[in-house]
């Protein structure tokens, strides 16, 4: 949230947010990245969450253009 811009990857959300033992193979990330999608995006017509492929997630602060954030 500090860094709305800045693209997170899996690992590092794996390591910040579970413990050392979390199994980097896991599906743990897309799933909860996939609820709060469904959560966040319930009253929006704007995705919240972007997947940048092969790097990870990122917030979405205004309207999205070609993949890279409108300001």
């Amino acid at each position: 949230m500090r860094h709305p811009t800045a693209v997170i990857s899996q690992k590092e959300l794996l390591e910040n947010v579970w413990d050392d033992r979390a199994d980097s193979f896991t599906n743990t990330v897309r799933v909860h990245i996939a609820s709060l999608r469904k959560k966040l995006n319930a009253g929006s017509a704007v995705p919240l969450i972007e997947t940048v492929v092969g790097q990870g997630y990122r917030l979405i602060s205004g309207p999205v253009e070609d993949g890279i954030d409108a300001k």
